[in-house]
């Protein structure tokens, strides 16, 4: 597998035969995805995106921090967020047909968040009634353009797993379109943690 990250401009690059995919140098948010192969721009970011998100108790969501910085290593890149009191720490891994994502907050003020919200992939491209989204919802659901019916809010914004009735039965969605490619994301986890698949427009995408 030959692999590389570099940076260019004010983005940074990892990339292989199969994918491309860039980050924010200044922020660390996921900017880019492309299926190399296919020629298929999956996601198209811009400095607007943001690299996360925690949760407080009661629900409020914010992605503020105070310093950022990065280590480039052949073939994956972790990405520090340093935020008051703890410290945010992701890891993405560079694998034959895609990528891996991990990630750990500590720190003493790490037990006033109950979940983060990582990776964030905003503004994913559309092809319209081309575009499906395959989601383990309840019973599962196949929803086409569901950049034309998502909510902004409502179950899928925040959708719990393994929750049968209102959340996630699995630990996988998909966003394809026919002939053209498409997003498989799953969570590798055999203890069955609590997490949540989200899926939802944000700002018109």
């Amino acid at each position: 597998m030959e692999v590389s990250a570099r940076m260019i401009a004010d983005s940074l690059y990892l990339e292989n035969k199969v994918i491309r995919v860039g980050f924010s140098r200044r922020t660390g948010a996921l900017m880019q995805i492309e299926d190399k192969l296919r020629g298929c721009q999956h996601l198209q970011g811009d400095e607007q995106s943001v690299p996360f998100r925690l949760a407080r108790q009661g629900g409020q969501m914010q992605g503020a921090y105070r310093v950022f910085d990065f280590e480039q290593r052949e073939g994956s890149l972790t990405l520090h967020w340093s935020l008051s009191g703890c410290r945010l720490e992701a890891t993405v891994t560079l694998l034959n047909d895609g990528l891996s994502f991990s990630f750990l907050l500590t720190g003493p003020g790490a037990a006033k968040y109950h979940a983060v919200e990582y990776p964030i992939l905003g503004a994913l491209s559309s092809w319209g009634q081309e575009s499906y989204l395959a989601h383990a919802y309840a019973t599962g659901l196949l929803m086409r353009n569901p950049a034309a019916h998502l909510p902004a809010r409502g179950r899928l914004r925040f959708c719990p797993y393994p929750e049968g009735f209102s959340g996630a039965t699995m630990q996988f969605m998909a966003y394809y379109h026919p002939g053209k490619g498409g997003l498989y994301l799953a969570a590798e986890d055999g203890q069955a943690r609590q997490k949540w698949l989200n899926a939802y427009t944000h700002r018109g995408s």
